[in-house]
């Protein structure tokens, strides 16, 4: 068995995911209005490898899987095309929104007690968002980077034939390689990515963070034996 492989690894993963107003990088025209979070374990039980969803804590209640709505000081506002797509309430919204500090502080250990954060195209624009968050919580950022794995750099690699060989590069420079690949025709969405691997899910409510972490939970058990990392 190569052990040295990360799908027979005992790994801790941070599936994340963001919604925000728009799809500015910078904090001063877009913010995030809701993360979902899923926490999972990889465990070896005699030589098979399984998945452990460990609890998300929030207050008093448990949860495999959380989102939580972002309340902030600002005068930003959801715009309309993101209001469509994402099928945002501002109902839902005002009933369950919380300080954004306070999110953070749930947040915050959970991403800094992982081995991986795991997302898709987070490397291209989630970790930007993040990055913001934790700097308006006074957090140093830059170590966040390299614990992320983005299942769209993945995806590609693996449509494309590329091989990871760590001799050549860091695994986040191999990925950073992956998401600036251009080629026509390779569908590598996580709505394609699902589909294509016959993934059960449903997909009409996907661009809900919440729906799209437990898909991207699902698409990357199908990638990681894929590809070898």
């Amino acid at each position: 068995m190569d052990n040295h492989l990360l799908r027979f690894q005992e790994k801790q993963f941070l599936f994340y995911d963001f919604e925000t107003f728009n799809l500015n990088l910078h904090d001063s025209f877009n913010l995030p209005w809701q993360i979902a979070v899923k926490r999972v374990e990889v465990v070896n039980n005699d030589g098979k490898f399984f998945n452990k969803v460990l609890k998300v804590q929030e207050e008093d209640s448990k949860a495999e899987s959380k989102d939580f709505y972002l309340e902030w000081d600002s005068p930003l506002k959801i715009g309309e095309e993101a209001k469509r797509i994402t099928r945002y309430s501002e109902r839902v919204f005002q009933s369950r929104k919380m300080p954004q500090e306070e999110v953070f502080k749930i947040i915050y250990p959970l991403i800094e007690e992982c081995d991986y954060m795991v997302g898709h195209n987070i490397l291209g624009f989630d970790i930007y968002l993040l990055r913001n968050w934790y700097r308006a919580n006074g957090k140093s950022y830059s170590h966040l980077a390299k614990k992320s794995l983005d299942t769209f750099a993945v995806a590609k690699a693996v449509a494309l034939d590329y091989k990871f060989n760590p001799l050549d590069c860091s695994f986040l420079e191999f990925q950073m390689k992956m998401i600036n690949v251009r080629k026509r025709g390779i569908k590598t969405s996580l709505s394609a990515l699902g589909k294509q691997n016959s993934i059960e899910h449903d997909y009409s409510r996907l661009h809900d963070a919440k729906v799209d972490i437990d898909l991207n939970h699902k698409v990357w058990d199908k990638l990681k034996y894929q590809i070898d990392l």
